[in-house]
């Protein structure tokens, strides 16, 4: 998913690339609802945060996260 959205951002095509957000909501819910983010063990912490600041960057060119509730 990453490859094509970056390529959906670069050649502005910003309604693809939402429709390829949009396609891995289910995944994305299935995390925050199973997954506990703030782990006790810091490198698991750490792992998980990671991974959500890898989604947040890749995220950024396509939409403005600040505007989700």
């Amino acid at each position: 998913m990453g490859g094509r959205l970056k390529e959906r951002v670069a050649a502005r095509d910003y309604a693809r690339g939402l429709s390829e957000l949009l396609a891995i909501k289910p995944s994305l819910d299935n995390f925050f609802d199973k997954v506990m983010v703030m782990a006790e063990d810091p490198r698991v912490r750490d792992n998980r945060l990671n991974l959500i600041k890898s989604l947040v960057t890749l995220v950024e060119g396509v939409a403005d996260l600040s505007q989700l509730q």
